[in-house]
């Protein structure tokens, strides 16, 4: 017996200083049909929203995984893309949560079509466009028979009292044209669109509004329809005009008489009182903001501002956004400012200001003359006198962007030193 377990014992010593000295081989993992699900591929898209009388078209990208899976949206407006990252899958339906904007895509997504309705809750509960996309199908090419290159003296005709001016800034390649038109409240962002013989259109679509001019050229000038969804539409006119200007932004809206400052109390995103007058805008160049979250032209300015903020905080400079919003829903209303704030990359205060109304607005910073635009800035020196008041923003889709930008950065120079 004791011969017996002797010799067992050595049996498996032997048997696992042998596994202990062996080189064990792993067993592989096939890999591909993980790797296949995580590979994501993108398609272009043509895109259409009904507006009634017509459509507005506009190209986008769908990513996909190999399941054919929305995965993210990129929309082509002109010269930029906005990327749309909260998408959300509902047995067949999809979701895409526009960034900054309070608005949405529902749709299906089903044998390469993507059909649906565009909401822009920022209007109303019930305002809605129809949507179809399908894939990208070229088209020959065929010459056109105008030039539109260059700047255009505008006017755009609702009525009588509503008639207003523009300069459209128009730049033609083959039949491919880009642009947009500026006005004294701001500027109709990035445009584009394609001419046909003498016919052209130029759409916008930024997740905010959906703009679409159609226009025609006979002899020397222009005539069109500018639609702004399905709510707004006017005629407009246009002569070709490379001297034409708009009036000084800076003189359209003043202090009324007896007002030598400006000062206002409202509340931030955590329920606190912000006061012009805190002690942290005292001795400071500060700018005040009148702007919407709703609003395209002040997106533009939010992000010259933020950057701008973070350049010259050091040296003195204060920026308070005030907001005046759709909703009357405070904890909405707080939680679209958070948000916008964060996809902004903004650190100064955006204030609750009211409602989404020019009228309210001047109603609450009874300073003014009048609020003429969204985004409307009061520049303001470090005595707190009103230095500077500028209406509307003409932005990076327009030629004055560039030098605005280096005139701001040395009037806030002068003020700061």
């Amino acid at each position: 017996m004791r011969f017996y377990l002797s010799n067992v014992f050595i049996l498996f010593l032997s048997i696992f200083l042998f596994a202990c000295n062996s080189k064990v081989t792993p067993a592989k993992v096939d890999n591909s049909a993980m790797q296949q699900a995580n590979t994501l591929f993108e398609k272009k898209f043509d895109a259409n929203l009904d507006l009634g009388d017509t459509f507005l078209p506009f190209s986008m990208i769908l990513v996909l995984d190999a399941n054919k899976k929305i995965n993210q949206l990129k929309v082509i407006n002109g010269e930029e893309i906005i990327k749309i990252n909260e998408v959300t899958h509902s047995e067949d339906s999809v979701i895409f949560k526009m960034p900054l904007f309070d608005n949405e895509f529902k749709g299906v997504y089903k044998n390469d079509h993507l059909t649906g309705y565009w909401y822009n809750y920022a209007k109303s509960k019930e305002y809605n466009l129809p949507l179809i996309a399908k894939p990208v199908q070229t088209n020959p090419y065929k010459k056109p028979n105008i030039n539109l290159n260059g700047k255009w003296q505008t006017t755009f005709k609702k009525d009588t009292e509503s008639d207003y001016s523009a300069i459209a800034e128009f730049k033609q390649k083959a039949n491919i044209i880009s642009g947009t038109f500026l006005t004294e409240t701001g500027d109709y962002r990035f445009l584009s669109g394609k001419i046909k013989d003498n016919q052209f259109y130029l759409s916008a679509f930024d997740g905010a509004h959906a703009f679409h001019f159609e226009g025609e050229l006979a002899d020397t000038s222009i005539k069109g329809t500018f639609y702004s969804g399905n709510h707004y539409k006017a005629d407009f006119v246009a002569f070709k005009n490379d001297e034409a200007k708009l009036r000084d932004a800076n003189d359209l809206t003043y202090l009324k008489d007896g007002y030598d400052k400006a000062n206002f109390t409202f509340k931030n995103e955590n329920g606190d009182s912000i006061s012009l007058s805190d002690e942290r805008y005292q001795n400071k160049v500060v700018i005040v903001q009148i702007l919407g979250t709703w609003c395209p032209n002040c997106m533009d300015e939010s992000r010259l501002y933020a950057n701008l903020y973070k350049q010259y905080k050091q040296q003195g400079l204060e920026i308070v956004g005030l907001a005046f919003e759709s909703s009357k829903d405070e904890s909405k209303v707080f939680q679209n400012l958070k948000r916008y704030k964060k996809q902004m990359g903004i650190d100064y205060e955006i204030l609750w200001a009211g409602k989404a109304s020019k009228k309210y607005a001047a109603e609450v910073l009874p300073m003014l003359n009048h609020v003429m635009s969204f985004p409307t800035s009061i520049f303001i020196d470090k005595n707190g006198n009103v230095q500077r008041i500028h209406t509307g923003f003409n932005g990076p889709a327009t030629s004055k962007y560039n030098a605005y930008v280096t005139e701001l950065k040395r009037f806030l120079n002068s003020l700061l030193n």
